[in-house]
């Protein structure tokens, strides 16, 4: 093996960690609100319900930059794992508006 740190080693996360740290420019270039955990990452958005679709729009360019970014640094972003979580009243989620994101 040329590089690369054995899963589980004592110096893993943090070799990983400060690998990844990068990812937050991404989040910061779309004016996003962020968490990053190890290798989770978390964005949000919040908005009337008038800003459906540009709160939509905004977190799927986003997802689709962190999946070009992963892709640069030899990671994979797995759309199948990947989940988008919409909170609201009842009336306005069941409104028949479309709350999906593609990535991918």
């Amino acid at each position: 093996m040329n590089c690369s740190v054995s899963q589980g080693s004592v110096l893993g996360l943090l070799l990983f960690s400060s690998y990844t740290t990068e990812v937050s420019d991404v989040f910061d270039r779309h004016s996003g609100r962020f968490y990053l955990f190890t290798d989770d990452k978390q964005t949000f958005a919040s908005g009337r319900v008038s800003e459906v679709d540009i709160i939509r729009l905004k977190l799927a360019v986003c997802a689709e930059d962190v999946a070009a970014w992963c892709a640069t640094r030899r990671l994979q972003l797995i759309a199948e794992k990947t989940e988008l979580i919409c909170f609201g009243s009842r009336a306005n989620l069941s409104s028949g508006r479309d709350l999906s994101i593609t990535i991918g």
